[in-house]
């Protein structure tokens, strides 16, 4: 979480925060979950927000806060719940502030189109420029969505069953398959996730907000 002050010392401060969540789920949902993630990508595409909310803040990360929180989710079989949620809050590095800022200014080739998984633990700092231990890189445009409405931006992606065993340690979202600039890197808290090879498949996503204090 950040506090940044914009312009002369009057002026408010802006607030950015970012909530990450981690999610296990039965590979038999693996498909609905692809569609579901299809169809953010489709009806952010065409401007539609009502439905990506309905499908995405109203659905799944509602589901998964819900979790987190430890209240009762309904699980049916056209709309299922994970198997597990873990959720932080984490923080933005200065590699990833720089990257806000060259997008705004119009630089469309900054854009993050990556979401990456590791095993590191060390705890993340703001200078942070990559993974600890990386274990596997999805690209957004197949795999995950990026959307943005009003001052909130969230990213997500879905790790399928074939990816090696590994704990679900930290994450963070890139603008390139290969190395690239890290928008953020968050590590999660423990009891973390832990992803087994063809037994489950596994989500990440993040919600960034940014509000005016």
């Amino acid at each position: 979480m950040y506090n940044y002050q914009v312009g002369s010392p009057e002026d408010r401060d802006v607030l950015i925060t970012d909530d990450n969540y981690s999610a296990i789920w039965d590979p038999r949902d693996l498909d609905l979950i692809k569609k579901k993630f299809a169809l953010i990508r489709y009806n952010f595409g065409r401007g539609d927000y009502a439905k990506v909310k309905e499908i995405w803040e109203d659905g799944i990360e509602r589901k998964m806060d819900r979790m987190d929180n430890g209240q009762y989710v309904q699980d049916t079989p056209d709309d299922p719940k994970p198997l597990e949620v873990n959720k932080k809050r984490d923080l933005l590095t200065n590699d990833g502030m720089a990257l806000l800022a060259s997008i705004i200014i119009g630089n469309v080739l900054q854009r993050p189109s990556h979401y990456t998984s590791g095993n590191g633990t060390i705890i993340a700092t703001v200078g942070d420029s990559g993974l600890q231990s990386e274990r596997a890189r999805i690209a957004l445009a197949t795999d995950g969505f990026a959307v943005a409405a009003g001052t909130t931006i969230r990213y997500g992606a879905i790790f399928i069953p074939t990816f090696p065993s590994h704990v679900i340690a930290e994450s963070g979202v890139v603008n390139a398959s290969s190395g690239g600039r890290f928008l953020n890197r968050t590590v999660y808290p423990t009891p973390r996730l832990v992803h087994t090879l063809l037994a489950d498949f596994y989500t990440l996503a993040i919600t960034i907000s940014l509000t005016a204090v």
